[in-house]
C-alpha cells in the first residue's frame, strides 16, 4: 500500500499488507507506523522491485 496519509498506511496495515509512505515534501508529522518512508518515486520503484 502506497499513500500519502496516516489514514492510508492504517488502512494498509488493517489489509495486512506492507506499506510506503509516500513524503516527497518532508512534512508528515503523524506518519503512523509505515514499513517504509518514501520521499521520492525513485525510491518507491526501489522499494517494490
Amino acid at each position: 500500500m502506497i499513500g500519502d496519509r496516516r489514514l492510508d498506511v492504517d488502512a494498509g496495515h488493517n489489509a495486512g499488507v506492507k506499506t510506503i509512505l509516500f513524503d516527497p515534501d518532508y512534512v508528515i508529522e503523524d506518519q503512523g507506523d509505515p514499513d517504509y518512508v518514501a520521499h521520492s518515486f525513485d525510491e518507491i520503484s526501489k522499494l517494490i522491485k
